[in-house]
């Protein structure tokens, strides 16, 4: 991937590429998509929906986790991991 490219540009529906991906079930594109340091994955589609909430939908645990990795490098508080990771 060219990382010159903007993979965080909506598409004319609301949607960036890796939101794309994860509403189309692409989990490899997704993945490959989270390698890619300069994509924005806290954006919202039109509905309000992020990455995280595709991923969870499409039962992509390992991007929910990779998600959740990039959105917390600290880690997350231990109520919320423990809540989370049972769910997992």
């Amino acid at each position: 991937m060219d990382p010159k490219n903007n993979y965080s540009k909506p598409s004319d529906g609301g949607s960036t590429p890796l939101i794309l991906a994860l509403k189309n079930e692409h989990e490899n594109v997704a993945k490959a998509l989270l390698k890619v340091k300069i994509i924005d994955i806290l954006a919202m589609d039109v509905k309000g929906d992020t990455a995280l909430h595709h991923a969870a939908a499409s039962g992509f645990a390992d991007v929910v986790k990779d998600l959740i990795n990039a959105i917390f490098p600290e880690g997350l508080p231990n109520p919320i991991k423990t809540i989370l990771f049972i769910t997992l």
